[in-house]
């Protein structure tokens, strides 16, 4: 047999295998995995995305960054489950001024800038629990886990509708705990006049009547008042704001009366240099026009 013979038999058998092997693979049910010469971890047990299905996780597994072991710092107690008297953090001005910030954010609606339990929300409405007030003396030998107990899992009898709900979505450890030191310092100024931090004036009758709405009706102390030493308040102190010139977000201008009433109105519009942009708008029903001026004579005489 010649070798071109040869040549064309062999070419004979691998077309037919190869028409073969088509229709074997048009005929494969798609179902199955194709085969792999080299598998490369492609099939193996696994669960696919979107499956609704999950590995359960090994006992005692706890997720990346998690692992909360300090339970003085992440719950406010011991190893044996009381309270801690002391927060496991160091108190500065750093710590105060933080809490104070978070305290007026979260806090005030309610307990009020100085944590009487007067705010805004148990004034206005009815048929509100009793607010704590934090410089009550029965609360001064509590431990100080006890309120970074409440805030983060909020206060209340089981099967009783909270009166205080948690915070521990809204307020991270570190800033309950600088809380709990704000509290801590409101509850030193108890038996103290809130004029310690005031300039103790003379004031018209007009003026006093303004005063009365800046400590009450108005809740204008809650972010206007020196309330702790060293820690700068919410808003500018109304001692000798009186006819300033003064640096906004939109340039200067002269504490007087159009621009007390556009910052009690609008408040946004023109925001005082060193503060930030967080007080609400106050309506006529909440506020109105003469009590804004009995406000202002109050404000010309701490000038």
């Amino acid at each position: 047999m010649c070798k071109k013979t040869i040549i064309n038999i062999i070419l004979v058998i691998v077309s037919v295998k190869m028409m073969a092997l088509s229709v074997v693979i048009f005929t494969w049910d798609r179902s199955e995995p194709p085969f792999h010469l080299v598998p490369d971890m492609d099939h193996q047990p696994k669960i696919r995305a979107q499956s609704g299905s999950m590995y359960t996780p090994p006992t005692g597994t706890v997720s990346y960054g998690n692992l909360k072991a300090d339970t003085h710092f992440y719950q406010g107690k011991d190893s044996t489950g009381k309270f801690v008297k002391k927060m496991p953090v160091t108190v500065d001005s750093l710590l105060l001024k933080r809490g104070q910030e978070r305290f007026n954010i979260y806090c005030t609606p309610c307990h009020d800038g100085a944590g009487s339990g007067q705010g805004a929300v148990p004034l206005a409405a009815t048929g509100f629990a009793p607010i704590t007030d934090f410089r009550d003396p029965r609360l001064l030998p509590l431990e100080d886990g006890y309120f970074f107990d409440i805030i983060t899992h909020g206060k209340g009898e089981p099967g009783v509708p909270k009166t205080m709900p948690s915070y521990a979505a809204q307020i991270p450890e570190a800033d309950r705990w600088a809380i709990v030191a704000y509290i801590r310092a409101l509850q030193k100024l108890k038996g103290e006049k809130l004029t310690k931090f005031e300039p103790v004036v003379e004031l018209s009758e007009e003026a006093k009547k303004g005063e009365a709405l800046f400590k009450g009706k108005g809740v204008c102390f809650t972010c206007h008042t020196q309330m702790v030493p060293g820690v700068k308040p919410l808003g500018p102190l109304f001692k000798g704001l009186w006819g300033k010139e003064e640096e906004t977000n939109k340039g200067k201008v002269i504490v007087d009366e159009a621009y007390v009433f556009e910052s009690i109105r609008k408040p946004l519009e023109k925001v005082l240099k060193g503060y930030q942009p967080v007080m609400p708008p106050v309506t006529k029903e909440q506020l109105s026009d003469d009590e804004i001026r009995l406000i202002i004579e109050y404000m010309k005489a701490l000038k």
